[in-house]
């Protein structure tokens, strides 16, 4: 199903997708009952909406450079602002309160709040001089740790942290913009510039780093993909990526088969952002909001492959050729 409005943000409320949805006069909350009729709940103005969550009893949504909160969705107050041009991406809750991730001009922060009140653990500088900003930030259940990615052109990719404590837990060519935490190993989706696209998977209990390259096989002029988020249904991948413009499902990260196509721009789409439900997914596309039925993933997993493992030869070597320079140039 495919709703003709330009949703740009989503999130699941016991069978109602809530969305974030730019019209003619700016931003509204907008509630999609299951049998399609929609609801305007609330107006911020404003011109994009970039994030919208649930954290314990808050909810969060990040208009331009405001992160908004509200206990009930009738009533939003700007809580945190940034500057001008920056503005929330993720939230991630903790039992220490909810993390959320700055995006845009450096420096950007890690912040951590009680939905109402935020204060700033550290920058991208902080962990790396050469980064531009932060990409994602996830807490891990499993071990007590949050982590966070960031870009672009540094080495530092992804850390672990606790508080204001942190530690790099990969330096090197591969960036990544989404978290998923799981018992044993946490995944992290390709946001590179270098390898066609791909996944990192790091075993924690090692220290060890596992990637998996992928490339585009769905025809099109498209020289990567780029993941914009990243969850799990019913044992199965849902991956929204933000260039190409695409939703794509796998059982075992290594091929995906399509669920939709929504552009093939290369220029990376932020407003790609995904739910999902007790039976079914919802994607934003800042275009339009799509839903998937878990009877519709499963036949896209048996339609063929879109996205495929390589080997990534040649990337592996420009790769190299990334981390060396910037060894020279001492980073």
């Amino acid at each position: 199903m495919r709703l003709g409005i330009r949703a740009q943000a989503v999130w699941i409320d016991k069978g109602d997708i809530l969305t974030l949805v730019k019209g003619v006069d700016g931003v509204s909350l907008v509630r999609v009952r299951p049998n399609f009729e929609m609801e305007e709940v609330y107006k911020f103005g404003g011109s994009k909406g970039f994030m919208l969550a649930r954290a314990g009893d808050m909810w969060l949504a990040s208009v331009d450079n405001l992160l908004y909160s509200s206990r009930d969705l009738a009533e939003w107050r700007p809580a945190l602002r940034l500057a001008e041009g920056n503005f929330i991406w993720h939230v991630s809750e903790t039992p220490e309160g909810v993390l959320a991730q700055e995006y845009g001009e450096r420096p950007t922060w890690i912040y951590i709040g009680d939905g109402y009140r935020w204060s700033p653990l550290f920058s991208n500088v902080d962990v790396d001089l050469r980064s531009r900003h932060f990409h994602y930030v996830a807490w891990n259940p499993h071990r007590g740790v949050a982590y966070a990615t960031l870009g672009d052109g540094n080495l530092v990719r992804a850390i672990s942290f606790t508080g204001r404590r942190w530690r790099a837990i990969y330096r090197g060519p591969w960036q990544f913009v989404p978290v998923v935490a799981l018992e044993d190993k946490v995944v992290f989706g390709f946001d590179s510039g270098i390898a066609k696209g791909g996944v990192g998977v790091y075993y924690p209990e090692r220290g060890a780093w596992e990637f998996l390259f992928l490339r585009w096989r769905g025809g099109g002029n498209v020289k990567s993909v780029q993941m914009s988020e990243l969850k799990m249904f019913k044992g199965m991948w849902i991956g929204a990526f933000g260039t190409p413009q695409a939703v794509a499902v796998s059982q075992n990260l290594e091929e995906w088969g399509l669920l939709h196509l929504e552009g093939v721009s290369p220029e990376f789409n932020h407003a790609m952002g995904l739910a999902v439900g007790d039976d079914f997914v919802c994607v934003s596309t800042g275009k339009s909001l799509l839903v998937f039925s878990e009877d519709y993933v499963k036949r896209a997993l048996s339609q063929g492959p879109v996205i495929k493992r390589y080997r990534a030869w040649f990337d592996r070597l420009r790769g190299f050729l990334f981390v060396a320079k910037r060894a020279i140039r001492g980073a």
